[in-house]
């Protein structure tokens, strides 16, 4: 004999009894027992169980009675289950809504890194608007302040793929951007464990970092259509024109790293040359990490016992002056 419980759920079962349930379930055959939950003042809980003496018939029953209105109310009715099945139940359903977001937006949102403080949605949304239909632009804050990031979202991978190419390395305000796929914590864990593998394979040499930066050509046609945009949709914001924006925006940075904008590369002998593009492929986290490369060679012609020690002091300046040492190596004898 086949024993199969049936769980009964309705919000509103004040005056539902154990007579009243055995009536409404008795005619899918015989029952062993029935019982509606009840708590100590003996108002009905809302839920209940029925069990039936041969399993044919708790199934017709969940298979007729599930879905359907007692008095009005909707009844939930399903097979019995002990907490840790429901507890297994409920987690396969929440990882298959979890897999099925991130299936929904793979490919399409974008994680933008290194926002300038002034950008809020509506700007980051007008600085993408060129590359396709965005359905969602949100810049992170906390307190009401920018955290310095935020997510692009498009209609399709390819206009994803498009923006990424074009906007990662633009200066938008005073800042450069990082554009990337945005990826879950476990990927990104996953991504950053396999980066950090193959440099432990590499032959040990000296610290890692970043350096002068400039836009790119691909990158300034887009800002100029941005700022274009963004001048004509909302008047009155202080935009003159794109020429000037575009070259105050170049003028700032000049300035904040105290070297030429115009600088095409930083070139160490031995070394690959540091490009702008390089650079502005590189994550902000590795900016010290590239620049530590490029000084450690110049330091250690200088001082060749000293020079891990020197390099590290040196990495813990601001990154204009250690671009500054870069292009005029000279400049590091006084230190």
């Amino acid at each position: 004999m086949v024993l199969s419980l049936m769980e009964i759920i309705s919000h509103t079962w004040e005056d539902m009894d154990d007579n009243k349930l055995n009536e409404i379930f008795s005619k899918f055959g015989p029952t062993l027992s029935r019982r509606v939950m009840t708590d100590e003042s003996g108002k009905s809980k809302g839920f209940g169980f029925v069990s039936f003496e041969r399993h044919e018939d708790a199934k017709r029953a969940v298979d007729e009675m599930n879905g359907k209105k007692l008095n009005g109310k909707q009844l939930y009715v399903a097979r019995a289950q002990k907490k840790g099945e429901r507890q297994t139940e409920l987690k396969r359903k929440f990882e298959q809504m979890k897999q099925d977001g991130t299936t929904r937006y793979q490919g399409v949102n974008l994680y933008v890194k290194n926002l300038d403080d002034s950008l809020d949605d509506e700007r980051l949304r007008i600085e993408f608007s060129l590359f396709g239909t965005i359905t969602s632009a949100k810049v992170m804050t906390e307190g009401g302040r920018s955290k310095g990031f935020g997510f692009v979202c498009f209609s399709s991978p390819e206009e994803a793929t498009e923006a990424m190419k074009e906007m990662n390395g633009c200066i938008v305000g005073t800042k450069l951007l990082y554009v990337a796929l945005a990826q879950r914590k476990e990927e990104r864990q996953a991504h950053l464990t396999h980066q950090y593998m193959q440099r432990m394979a590499q032959p040990a040499s000296c610290p890692q970092a970043f350096s002068a930066i400039r836009p790119t050509t691909a990158c300034q046609v887009p800002r100029t259509m941005a700022y274009q945009t963004m001048a004509s949709e909302a008047p009155g914001t202080g935009i003159a024109s794109t020429e000037a924006a575009n070259k105050a925006s170049l003028q700032h940075l000049g300035a904040e790293l105290q070297v030429p904008v115009q600088l095409a590369a930083v070139h160490v002998q031995g070394q690959e040359p540091l490009s702008a593009s390089m650079l502005a492929a590189a994550p902000p986290q590795e900016q010290k990490q590239i620049l530590g490369e490029r000084l450690f060679p110049l330091i250690q012609n200088m001082q060749p016992t000293l020079a891990g020690k020197i390099t590290g002091m040196f990495l813990e300046l601001d990154t204009s002056e250690l671009l500054h040492m870069l292009e005029s190596p000279e400049s590091l004898h006084p230190k």
